[in-house]
């Protein structure tokens, strides 16, 4: 998974939360997209941080609107900006280098993203990556989010898409 890859993989699973999933992964490509437009800089984490809450804010609600709560959705990227840069280096990959068994845990440390989420990603994650899924993990989504599974491909495809700047 590349660098930009996880971009989209931490901004989609923190936007997928009240709309529907694909909207959420579109919409992470976008947001970087129109933030390089507003800024004329690439989307990173460190200049996530920097630039705040009310740029992304501004950012999310332009036209069309790339999610129904704006101002939340701004405050949870921005505030994942900050944990990740204070302790992974502004690089999403470093939550699951080490130990991608444990990426549901370290996916719950950032903000927006609750145990459903990472249970999610971290089914997401173990696909792109060709890892075995855990037994445990496998029951959850079984019971949990058997419509997140019929989207899983789907979803994937869209992470992996390379049209963002």
């Amino acid at each position: 998974m590349t660098y930009k890859q996880s971009i989209n993989f931490i901004l989609g699973l923190i936007l997928n939360q009240s709309q529907e999933s694909q909207k959420s992964w579109n919409a992470a490509i976008e947001l970087q997209n129109r933030f390089y437009e507003k800024s004329q800089q690439y989307f990173s984490f460190y200049l996530c941080e920097f630039f705040g809450v009310d740029f992304l804010y501004q950012i999310i609600k332009g036209n069309p609107c790339l999610h129904r709560f704006p101002e939340t959705m701004s405050r949870y990227i921005v505030q994942t900006a900050a944990t990740l840069n204070r302790y992974y280096q502004g690089d999403p990959r470093k939550l699951w280098e080490n130990n991608p068994s444990n990426i549901n845990i370290e996916l719950q440390k950032l903000h927006g993203i609750g145990k459903h989420k990472a249970i999610q990603g971290k089914l997401i994650l173990f696909r792109i990556l060709n890892l075995p899924f855990e037994n445990k993990d496998i029951d959850y989504m079984n019971i949990n989010c058997s419509a997140m599974l019929d989207n899983l491909e789907r979803d994937i495809k869209i992470i992996l898409q390379k049209n963002s700047i």
